[in-house]
């Protein structure tokens, strides 16, 4: 799969494009982030267009809902981190050569050079040792997992998949094997199967609040955002303080129409940390679809308040300010955005839009003709 450089934010390590300058899951600033070439595929976070004047949408609010899935969740996983906030995590990568030491002395067998090798990251010269291990021990469920591994880094996708499905297929019980499988499915877009072995390992172990939140993930990307409430909502209970889940479950609440709990799940990402910026736009947004809309504007002027840098609510601000019929006070919320991220990449349209309010108030300050 192709792979491109990313900006990862400070604050909360999301994916960002490179022409960003704020994250696009927390809002904070990436000035300063170096960018990094991912051993993996990203994942694909849109760029949301900025709507038209008088149109229904917030300027470019984007979330990122749902932002590790695919091949981007499964490239953390492998690294044993795609359990979110504090909760544990099943390891699925190699065990590092020093967790190797602390277990006593290394195996001289195929699978424990294969292990080794993969632990070191070479993961080619693990495939010879590895396919080995498969011929000595086919009924061996980790060598077929540690080869599926090894084939996933340097060869056909769909190899690896198979000896994933071996590993599955041996030891059914696993909750490593069949939420790895699953992982894989979701990464060469069989979304249905993904979410089969979510579920099966779910079932063996239900308290995985990254595995919830990565079926949750599947299906809003299938359409189903009814589905996924439920178990962002048992996510969420697993871990409380975690900003990112109850951002997502306030996204899946807004994709199912409800309104009220998005709000509170919004106000709730606040609360846990004020500075979400992106999220205090979203609860703008659906304040405003309410018809509160000087609540929303005020949600606005107190996240800048806190953080006058903050150029993302500034332009949030002035969508809202305008669809209010407020063009002067828009006008200046527009004029700051582009003084504070005059390199951001939808400056172009700022100034475009400034322009046209700018005609626009000029044309009703005209004396009328005589």
């Amino acid at each position: 799969m192709a792979t491109q450089p990313f900006l990862a934010c400070a604050a909360c390590g999301a994916r960002n494009k490179p022409s960003w300058e704020y994250c696009a899951r927390c809002g904070e600033a990436l000035e300063g982030a170096a960018a990094v070439e991912p051993a993996e595929e990203p994942a694909v976070v849109e760029e949301l267009p900025l709507e038209p004047a008088g149109g229904s949408g917030l300027l470019t609010w984007i979330f990122v809902g749902l932002a590790l899935v695919g091949a981007g969740m499964w490239a953390m996983a492998r690294r044993g981190q795609g359990e979110v906030s504090t909760a544990a995590t099943s390891k699925t990568a190699a065990p590092s050569s020093a967790e190797q030491r602390e277990a006593g002395p290394v195996e001289d067998t195929p699978l424990a050079k294969g292990r080794n090798l993969l632990a070191k990251g070479d993961a080619a010269q693990a495939l010879a040792a590895l396919a080995q291990a498969v011929a000595d021990s086919p009924n061996d469920p980790e060598a077929h997992y540690a080869y599926a591994q090894a084939l996933w880094d340097t060869a056909d996708k769909a190899l690896a998949v198979g000896q994933y499905e071996a590993a599955a297929q041996l030891a059914p019980r696993s909750f490593k094997y069949r939420s790895d499988l699953g992982r894989a499915y979701a990464a060469t877009n069989r979304a249905g199967d993904a979410i089969v072995e979510y579920e099966a390992a779910l079932s063996i172990q239900p308290d995985s609040p990254g595995l919830l939140r990565e079926t949750a993930s599947l299906h809003l990307q299938g359409g189903h955002p009814e589905r996924a409430l439920p178990l962002l909502t048992r996510a969420v209970a697993l871990s409380p303080g975690s900003a990112v889940l109850m951002q997502d479950l306030a996204h899946a609440a807004e994709k199912a129409g409800n309104d009220a709990q998005a709000v509170a799940a919004y106000q709730k990402v606040l609360e846990i940390n004020p500075d979400a910026a992106v999220s205090r736009g979203l609860l703008a947004e659906a304040l405003f679809r309410q018809g509160k809309k000087d609540e929303a504007i005020a949600l606005f002027r107190e996240g800048i308040e806190q953080s006058p840098d903050a150029a993302l609510l500034q332009r949030g601000l002035g969508s809202l300010l305008e669809r209010s019929g407020r063009t002067e006070e828009a006008l200046l919320a527009y004029r700051e955005y582009a003084r504070l991220a005059p390199r951001a990449s939808d400056a172009s349209q700022i100034r475009d839009r400034v322009a046209r309010l700018e005609r626009r108030l000029a044309a009703r300050s005209s004396p009328p003709p005589s």
